[in-house]
């Protein structure tokens, strides 16, 4: 044998070795990235858990105003609504969800003196999330007047933050 035959067979041996250490860099590389996009899906689920939710909640609160403000007048007391509960669709999606009608009356001088002559409406919705915080109330206001004092029942409704 000479030089250079010997010399192509550690080359050869060598070459071997470099294509191993390719492979392990790319199969390391590989597992990386399916433990990265592993991550980004279980974060996607979250946001969509989240998404559908909120959405939910929000459908809830606006149906709950809306019953409301379809009470005549007199009805649409604290406690006409005290008992008020969300549905079994909403208690079974959302955890530990927390419901709170408030309705308060404001009094406006007038010719005969104090009388009630609008009602403001608030329906909230919060709930816990997977990690025991309680996220951020869904919140829907309405005001309601008397149907003497300005001709129409709902005046407005608007959505919190």
């Amino acid at each position: 044998m000479n030089r250079t035959t010997k010399h192509r067979r550690l080359s050869d041996g060598a070459r071997g070795a470099f294509v191993l250490i390719e492979l392990i860099a790319a199969a390391a590389m590989l597992a990386v990235l399916t433990f990265l996009i592993a991550q980004l899906l279980v974060a996607r689920h979250g946001v969509d858990r989240a998404s559908r939710q909120r959405e939910l909640a929000i459908g809830e609160v606006a149906n709950l105003l809306e019953r409301v403000t379809a009470l005549p007048w007199e009805a649409i007391t604290q406690e006409a609504t005290s008992s008020w509960q969300l549905s079994g669709d909403a208690h079974a999606r959302i955890r530990e969800p927390e419901l709170s009608i408030d309705i308060r009356e404001a009094v406006v001088e007038g010719e005969s003196g104090p009388a009630i002559d609008e009602k403001r409406i608030a329906v909230s919705l919060s709930w816990l999330r997977r990690d025991g915080t309680r996220v951020a109330p869904v919140e829907l206001i309405a005001w309601v007047y008397r149907p003497s004092a300005r001709g129409s029942h709902t005046e407005s409704a608007e959505e919190s933050p």
